[in-house]
């Protein structure tokens, strides 16, 4: 892909590895850092909102990295 969008990519992936081991806090640096790399990202932005709902929910040891919308 184009080099413009590596750095994005890094960032984002770096954000869904520390996601999936539940490392919120850095997750959550990754993904504000791709969302300022695109100037405004919708999903990096997604991505912070499930951050903090998740630091506020611990999904708990049984974990498996995927993100269940819970309805109100």
């Amino acid at each position: 892909g184009p080099p413009a969008l590596r750095p994005w990519l890094e960032a984002f992936a770096w954000g869904f590895s520390a996601w999936q081991a539940q490392r919120w806090d850095e997750a959550t640096a990754h993904f504000r850092e791709a969302d300022r790399l695109r100037g405004g990202d919708a999903c990096a932005q997604a991505n912070l909102e499930r951050c903090e709902e998740m630091r506020r929910h611990p999904p708990g040891p049984g974990w498996d990295g995927v993100y269940e919308m819970k309805t109100k």
